[in-house]
């Protein structure tokens, strides 16, 4: 029996051909009429922290979109996210209700950051910063998400897998975006 890579199996399990998440645009990307406002890959960011580069990609496509307001990094989010990724990578799950913290809004309230809304973008698969980004970007929704304007603080966490050859120990994301501007008025729900 021939031991297929992860990328075939996740191919398999979400019947998506042609998924190839290693620094390139997917074939299959759903906003490839938003091609145009896609960072390109920064080798430079390699060298940041991943939670600073997610947010710098984020960043540059807000810019290239016309968005003016930009997304900082908050550090009590940015241990929120990471804790949600942690807690998939452990846990074999994969979704955004946590079996061990709820939903996101009630998690990031039982952590002690109090919002009435924040988003969440989830992943699993990428070891990079720009990879998830492009996963995010070719997703509208989670697209949606990253060029609300609404929001203007991110939190983003990163969870190194103890398997790559079995999806639900595989990397896994977290990005949870907010307004703390607006905590206590903005209502997502």
């Amino acid at each position: 029996m021939v031991k297929k890579n992860n990328k075939y199996k996740i191919n398999q399990e979400l019947n998506i051909e042609n998924l190839d998440y290693y620094s390139s645009v997917p074939q299959n990307c759903k906003n490839q009429s938003f091609l145009q406002y896609l960072p390109d890959l920064d080798p430079n960011l390699d060298s940041w922290p991943v939670e600073q580069a997610v947010t710098e990609y984020i960043n540059r496509l807000r810019i290239n979109m016309g968005i003016t307001e930009r997304l900082t990094n908050d550090s009590q989010l940015d241990r929120i996210a990471s804790l949600k990724a942690k807690d998939m990578a452990e846990n074999k799950y994969f979704n955004h209700n946590s079996p061990r913290y709820g939903k996101v809004v009630q998690m990031t309230k039982d952590q002690g950051f109090w919002t009435n809304c924040v988003a969440e973008n989830i992943a699993y698969g990428p070891d990079n910063a720009y990879d998830v980004f492009t996963l995010w970007f070719c997703s509208p929704p989670h697209f949606s998400t990253m060029t609300d304007p609404t929001f203007n603080t991110i939190g983003v966490g990163f969870a190194k897998g103890q398997d790559y050859e079995e999806f639900y120990r595989n990397n896994k994301w977290s990005a949870m975006f907010t307004s703390t501007e607006k905590r206590g008025v903005l209502n997502c729900f």
